[in-house]
């Protein structure tokens, strides 16, 4: 259960002699934040990492870093664009309907270290499913997305740079919002999700770096220090090659690997479906509610046949085509992918 309650009016808040003292003349200066629940938080978040971060806001997130609001400048074009982007096809204005009550919060810490300590202080400041397997399973990765208690997207720059940082926030921008839109208290495909938010990226930076170069995917063809700009046309050229060639998976074998199991082709594929999706204003947003409409009451990370079902339906409903049909269409669509 969160322990933040609203604010009643803008205020700064010193500690005094081991009370909260209001000092009323620091209240216009604080004003400038909308969401001061999260600026009480960031204060908080810098308690358990033990260092001092920045507080800021952008139009469509509020922002807890280790670094100034002007040197991620870049970060923050490229968060704001992702949720634009993503936000289109449903016509979403605003931030209720995908973020609930509060703007979904951007973290960025220094180092693992750091990131660590968020880890925990979040598994014993929210209602997680259990603090002991939410600390083991985020603090073996470089960054997370949570869904649900608090909507969160917290990351490092050790090793990463804040360019390749610019890459992962629109990238779990896509993956976050995927899950929100017609939330249902219940998981995506991964492949849905994860192709979501490579499309995302893409479209929100003009790059593709956040799965291709320092993922798991181990058929990836990339390294680290490839060219940004040749990693983006390398993968847009082999996705069309694989759809004309047939080498890529039909659409209902592609929704069986758990997220752990993706392939790199497997994200490609669903990269052009995802873009075939999109090429239809409006069918992207009705797909997903009517996927999660008909989706499995019981929460389960496991595979189950009625999650190809559930997503059968869906593209009957809303594309009127079996899946065999979606991949003929998909793969018709290659030439305008870009």
């Amino acid at each position: 259960m969160s322990f933040l309650t609203t604010a009643a009016r803008c205020a700064v808040l010193l500690l005094v002699a081991g009370t909260w003292a209001i000092l009323p003349a620091q209240e216009a200066a604080a004003s400038k934040f909308k969401d001061l629940k999260a600026q009480k938080e960031s204060g908080l978040i810098s308690k358990a990492v033990g260092k001092k971060l920045n507080y800021f806001e952008s139009k469509y997130f509020t922002w807890c870093t280790s670094k100034s609001e002007g040197v991620l400048k870049k970060v923050i074009k490229h968060a704001d664009k992702a949720y634009q982007v993503f936000a289109k096809d449903a016509k979403i204005t605003g931030t209720r309907r995908l973020w609930g009550d509060q703007k979904a919060m951007i973290c960025i810490f220094a180092n693992k270290s750091d990131f660590k300590r968020y880890v925990r202080w979040y598994s014993e400041t929210y209602a997680v499913w259990s603090k002991q397997e939410f600390v083991k399973s985020h603090s073996n990765n470089d960054w997370f997305t949570e869904i649900q208690c608090r909507r969160v997207i917290a990351c490092h720059l050790k090793p990463h740079d804040v360019d390749f940082i610019g890459q992962v926030v629109p990238n779990q921008i896509g993956f976050l919002a995927a899950n929100r839109l017609h939330f249902h208290q219940n998981f995506c495909p991964p492949w849905f999700e994860e192709s979501t938010a490579a499309w995302i990226e893409a479209k929100a930076t003009g790059r593709l770096l956040c799965f291709t170069t320092r993922s798991n995917y181990g058929d990836s063809p990339f390294k680290v220090t490839d060219k940004p700009t040749e990693v983006f046309k390398k993968f847009m050229s082999g996705t069309k090659r694989g759809l004309k060639n047939g080498r890529f998976k039909n659409l209902k074998g592609l929704m069986k690997p758990r997220l752990g199991d993706l392939s790199y082709r497997d994200v490609q594929k669903g990269y052009a479906i995802i873009d075939w999706m999109r090429s239809q204003p409006g069918k992207y947003s009705k797909f997903v509610r009517s996927m999660k409409r008909y989706w499995p009451s019981e929460i389960n990370t496991a595979f189950h046949k009625s999650q190809v079902t559930a997503q059968a339906k869906a593209f009957k409903a809303v594309f009127n085509m079996s899946l065999v049909e979606v991949d003929r269409a998909v793969k018709a669509h290659a030439s305008k992918l870009k």
